[in-house]
């Protein structure tokens, strides 16, 4: 009987346009915070000294919270207009470490209602939340009725715990600003981040949530930029270095990526017989269209296609997937060989028993001396038993993993057959 040894060689990784230039279009909402030292056009300054483009706009009235942006006609208008890559939501400084049910009184429907009208006027576009930090003496005007929030660290701690909150509850991303200031006051404490009121950033606490952003929006690493805002080189260099390693090294944790079409697939099986289906098991995410090229001129738009090759070569194989907002591209290299199996033996020639077996086999052999046996494994790679080939004798197989296997058995008189083995846990 002949089968197809289906074997794959190469995944090529899935394409992105992230590492090429790039243009993003983010608007702004928050207020002060992101307002001080115009902090967007320091991310746009920061992108393109790396050959990016950043376009953007912003609604940021002093101390504006969330329930004042969804009632706010520029706000609403800015938004509504659409087109935008990326909507930025920013809360007051200090509403987000408030007790719990407040915050979900008074912030987390309107962080909801915000990322809701972003998605209708941008179906595509990616709500980001800037991730605040703790004032640098803590809340001192709520800390009598609210202690957590008395000490820099409590204040920072629930600020970190809220925005993480809203991002999960919005399907979105986080800037996390706040973590990468809490990590430059605890390694490099003579870089003041804070403006002499001990709330709103200096011209290096906004340095470094421009760092944070730039990773965030382009998914690029800010410290092989050499741009250094009005700041001392060193300084500066000290801040990128950090984003790269709170930011830009730990994106998924941020959920950078995690809603983007990824494409990748593999097969259920590495044999099969002649015209018999090759079966692709999809494995992409956040998809919800797709096309199969198979390499021999046909295509398929199923999700989890079958597909039978006439002949036997060298196929790539791709995938693309797709959803409303975005595409995604995989591929495999694989080679489609035809080979003899012998799987059903007659009394007069070569068995291999017990198969399937969880160590050795036995020869069971009625015909000529067995000059050699070659193992072949499911990547076409081979190996010589150098086991006694007597009839009778183990060959071990403890040595492998399980799967499937083929021995090419050749005897004294030059006469070759194949069989399959099935190594088992």
């Amino acid at each position: 009987m002949k089968k197809a040894v289906l074997l794959f060689v190469l995944i090529v990784a899935q394409l992105s346009g992230f590492g090429q230039s790039q243009s993003q279009r983010v608007l702004f909402v928050g207020n002060s915070y992101t307002y001080y030292n115009n902090m967007p056009q320091i991310v746009a300054n920061l992108a393109l000294s790396l050959g990016d483009t950043l376009i953007h706009d912003s609604s940021t009235p002093p101390g504006y919270s969330f329930v004042q942006h969804v009632n706010n006609s520029n706000t609403l208008q800015k938004i509504g207009a659409g087109g935008w890559d990326c909507v930025v939501l920013q809360e007051q400084s200090q509403k987000p470490s408030f007790p719990m049910a407040q915050v979900e009184a008074e912030v987390l429907p309107y962080a909801a209602q915000l990322n809701n009208l972003i998605l209708e006027s941008s179906p595509c576009a990616q709500t980001v939340f800037y991730m605040t930090w703790g004032r640098k003496f803590g809340d001192a005007g709520n800390c009598p009725a609210w202690p957590p929030v008395c000490t820099y660290e409590g204040m920072d701690d629930l600020l970190y715990e809220r925005y993480m909150l809203m991002a999960e509850l919005n399907n979105a991303v986080v800037s996390p600003v706040g973590a990468l200031w809490r990590y430059i006051i605890d390694n490099h404490p003579g870089i003041d981040l804070y403006d002499p009121d001990g709330s709103h950033p200096s011209e290096s606490g906004s340095f470094a949530a421009a760092c944070a952003f730039y990773a965030v929006l382009f998914r690029k690493n800010p410290a092989t930029s050499s741009y250094n805002f009005i700041l001392p080189p060193a300084m500066a260099e000290t801040i990128r270095n950090a984003a790269e390693t709170v930011v830009y090294n730990n994106l998924e944790q941020w959920s950078v990526g995690l809603f983007d079409v990824t494409s990748s697939f593999e097969t259920s099986s590495t044999t099969v017989g002649p015209m018999e289906p090759v079966v692709f098991i999809n494995l992409s995410t956040n998809a919800n269209a797709y096309l199969w090229d198979f390499g021999d001129g046909n295509f398929s738009n199923d999700e989890n296609p079958e597909h039978v090759y006439e002949s036997a070569g060298m196929f790539n194989v791709q995938l693309t997937a797709y959803n409303d907002c975005d595409s995604a591209l995989s591929s495999a290299q694989i080679y489609l060989i035809i080979t003899s199996i012998a799987e059903i033996v007659s009394p007069n020639e070569i068995l291999f028993y017990p198969n399937p077996s969880s160590g050795d086999v036995f020869i069971n052999n009625n015909g000529p001396a067995i000059r050699r046996i070659l193992l072949i494994d499911g990547w076409g790679r081979t190996s010589e038993i150098t086991d006694n080939l007597v009839d009778g004798r183990p060959v071990s197989l403890s040595h492998l993993h399980p799967g499937a296997y083929f021995l090419q058995v050749y005897d004294v008189h030059g006469k070759v057959s194949t069989h399959k083995i099935i190594r088992t846990r």
